[in-house]
């Protein structure tokens, strides 16, 4: 996995296995809506804004890097910046 450092691929993969496990079916055929309802369900059950940070990050890998499905990740911008209760400049 691209160089990247032992904990922050297990980190990786334990994201998309939660994600998937949320979402019921393959994660390849995950929707931009179902990005944000995952993304309401984790700040709904208490996920800390670095947590929250985290998975969005491993998510963004997994269908930018992995799948190549960039536009997916980057239709989310504004929405992840609402979710944590940051305001985007």
């Amino acid at each position: 996995m691209r160089q990247l450092a032992p904990k922050t691929q297990a980190s990786y993969l334990r994201i998309v296995r939660e994600f998937t496990r949320f979402l019921g079916r393959p994660p390849d055929t995950a929707t931009v809506e179902d990005l944000r309802r995952y993304q309401l369900h984790l700040v709904d059950h208490g996920t800390s804004p670095v947590s929250l940070n985290a998975a969005i990050t491993g998510l963004k890998f997994f269908f930018e890097i992995t799948l190549h499905e960039p536009e997916l990740m980057g239709r989310m911008q504004g929405f992840v910046a609402v979710s944590v209760g940051y305001h985007a400049p």
